[in-house]
């Protein structure tokens, strides 16, 4: 089972994304799309014969929200919590059964409250609990926004909340700390890029590169081997880019035919590696 995600700026509407992804051979998909957007994205990606494993949701303008908004009183709070819902609610309906979300997007961007960006998760679980949909938070980057990621996860003990495990993110910024071993029992869905393990400029579009699996310095073996140990079942489910700000070049020769084509290949490999790992437990 292998699944690519909409947003590695392959077409230019969710419509001609969905259908490079469907024709390089991918069953499994990851909505990434504006808010407006969430809905017919999952309809379109269905009648394409796709798989939509998960709805990740948006966490910064001009997308529809900003998740630094958790942290903070007021009215843009009641706005992301309502968003939130509405998009669950949403992926409820149609029966995708895991949203991905950001704990934060910038940290520095303001004054947080911890305990008021607690209780406004706790709002959201409440008010989508017969959805059915799970939540996942992803590990991100920069390293500053960690506090945030941990303060979900460890506070609220809900069957619904777990983790998003982003492979890419985790070798930047917690390159010593064993995320699966911790948060592996609740690990709902997963991220699998590739970077050059090099956080020491922070700047995000300089590090944060997205790579397909091999082009970087993470060892996938390993990756691989804290995936089959996780109570992840799921898609090997790649998010690699063609084009991200300071490495455009990459794959610039290749169109995003070529380009889909080769992240199979690269998901096949790692899908490959993970049942080999999964025998050896």
């Amino acid at each position: 089972m292998i699944g690519f995600h909409t947003n590695s700026h392959c077409g230019e509407t969710i419509q001609e994304t969905l259908e490079l992804i469907s024709a390089a051979g991918f069953k499994y998909v990851m909505l990434y799309t504006k808010s407006s957007e969430l809905e017919d994205g999952i309809r379109i990606a269905r009648k394409l014969g796709l798989e939509v494993v998960s709805a990740h949701l948006p966490y910064r303008q001009p997308h529809g929200i900003n998740v630094d908004n958790f942290w903070k009183r007021g009215v843009e709070n009641d706005k992301l919590i309502g968003s939130l819902i509405e998009q669950i609610k949403i992926c409820g309906k149609y029966k995708v059964g895991i949203v991905v979300i950001h704990s934060c997007n910038d940290s520095r961007n303001g004054i947080f409250d911890v305990a008021h960006g607690i209780a406004s998760l706790r709002k959201i679980l409440s008010a989508t609990k017969t959805s059915n949909v799970k939540i996942a938070v992803e590990n991100i980057f920069p390293p500053h926004n960690n506090e945030y990621f941990f303060a979900m996860l460890d506070s609220i003990d809900d069957p619904r909340l777990g983790l998003c495990y982003d492979s890419g993110h985790h070798y930047l910024t917690m390159l010593e700390f064993d995320l699966l071993g911790k948060y592996g029992d609740r690990c709902f869905a997963i991220h699998l890029h590739d970077n050059l393990m090099d956080a020491s400029n922070l700047n995000h579009n300089d590090r944060d590169i997205h790579l397909l699996p091999f082009d970087g310095k993470i060892d996938f073996k390993k990756v691989m081997r804290d995936i089959a140990r996780s109570s992840y079942t799921g898609p090997v489910m790649l998010e690699s880019k063609q084009k991200r700000e300071a490495f455009e070049t990459l794959y610039a020769n290749m169109t995003s035919t070529e380009f889909l084509q080769e992240a199979y290949k690269r998901g096949e490999k790692l899908a490959k590696m993970l049942d080999r790992a999964k025998t050896r437990l």
